[in-house]
């Protein structure tokens, strides 16, 4: 079920619109947080890790964006505007939520067992 999610993500993301992925994101981070096998699995792991690369590269994307149309020829203020927004909405997800859920897994994956 993670993998197929996973692969729902991937689909969103390689998309011109990532901003769905936040409607699948809740069901993401249950799987990654209360289900710790699916990390220890290889193909787990590689599709969290693909996920999360496809996530950095949608913001990356957002942002060309936002500087090819500062830069274009033809200006376009409200397109411009528009994308900046856009950018603000979906970096602001990637800054909460993104961050605290790695922040959480690398505390999962460090906590040792109580003796």
């Amino acid at each position: 079920a993670f993998l197929k999610l996973c692969d729902k993500a991937k689909q969103i993301l390689g998309s011109e619109n990532s901003i769905p992925f936040k409607e699948i994101f809740t069901d993401y981070r249950g799987f990654v947080i209360d289900i710790p096998c699916v990390l220890h699995s290889p193909r787990g792991q590689k599709g969290f890790a693909l996920v999360n690369q496809l996530l950095y590269e949608s913001l990356e994307q957002e942002v060309s964006t936002v500087k090819q149309l500062a830069d274009a020829e033809a200006f376009h203020a409200s397109r411009l505007r528009s994308q900046v927004l856009r950018t603000r909405l979906w970096g602001t997800f990637l800054a909460d939520r993104l961050t605290l859920l790695l922040e959480e897994v690398n505390t999962h994956t460090n906590a040792k067992p109580d003796p």
